[in-house]
């Protein structure tokens, strides 16, 4: 990722931090990589974080850094650019392997050991925030009553997807009952059809309930997040799904259709003879 004033003029860029500036006052954590700052840029930066080769060798107050360089026995130039500074320091140290002693008297610091008692101060903090946030048990009924609810009003309302599969159940009710209008109680030819018209019967439920997946396909990521906070299991899903979900939307069209064939193609088509 580039640097904000990437491609800038020196004016320009120092505008842009001075906005990055401005952003951090108003509560906004401001984290970038930068290369050769001038020095009204690097006087802006709070908190400054040294790499050389994947070791932190400085991580304070940008103010510090000169003061700290020079406490180490490096020698800092009158009017020298303390980005310039640090940057010559790193570039050194890599080229003659001293990158391991900046890292040891970095750890040996009270920089580093402020830090470290920042972060275990925090760390406590917040593991005893978690012990005392203690989520009331609910019972399997529970949880099953509130995904249920939950379930039954997003197909409450998603009421075109509703009435579509009522409309195409009664759609190929009637063509289903007009196809296999009044067949012929034969061995022959009749048992025939009413094999065809039993298959064409059975296909067609199998692909008006294949909408079914969708909702589980989209709520994928929902039910992970939930699953893993614990708030229910996969079993209450899968019988909240099969109660509010199948039962309204796959069934009730179900026999719907199966009503309107058999009302469409008469008694013959629902006799009880032969097949």
């Amino acid at each position: 990722m580039s640097p904000p004033q990437a491609s800038l003029d020196a004016s320009t860029a120092c505008d842009v931090m001075k906005i990055l500036k401005d952003l951090s006052k108003n509560g906004c954590t401001i984290v970038f990589s930068i290369h050769q700052p001038r020095y009204s840029i690097f006087e802006l930066f709070d908190t400054v974080l040294l790499l050389s080769k994947g070791h932190t060798v400085y991580l304070g107050p940008s103010a510090n850094v000169q003061s700290y360089f020079i406490s180490q026995g490096f020698t800092y130039q009158e009017y020298d650019n303390p980005a310039d500074f640090t940057l010559d320091i790193l570039i050194q140290a890599a080229r003659t392997n001293r990158t391991t002693d900046l890292y040891n008297n970095y750890l040996n610091s009270p920089m580093y050991r402020l830090i470290s008692d920042r972060l275990t101060n925090t760390l406590d903090t917040v593991d005893s925030a978690i012990s005392q946030q203690q989520q009331p048990m609910r019972s399997i009924a529970s949880k099953f009553f509130y995904v249920s609810q939950r379930t039954l009003r997003n197909t409450i309302r998603n009421s075109a997807l509703l009435t579509w599969q009522i409309a195409v159940a009664i759609i190929l009710a009637v063509l289903t009952g007009l196809l296999y209008y009044r067949l012929p109680q034969t061995t022959g030819s009749g048992v025939q059809n009413r094999l065809g018209g039993l298959f064409f019967v059975t296909v067609n439920q199998i692909f008006s309930t294949a909408t079914a997946l969708e909702p589980f396909i989209k709520e994928r990521a929902l039910f992970i997040h939930e699953n893993v906070s614990g708030y229910y299991s996969m079993q209450t899903l899968f019988f909240a799904k099969l109660l509010c979900d199948l039962v309204p939307m796959r069934v009730v069209p179900s026999h719907i259709c199966f009503c309107c064939r058999c009302d469409r193609a008469g008694p013959h088509i629902c006799h009880h003879d032969g097949i």
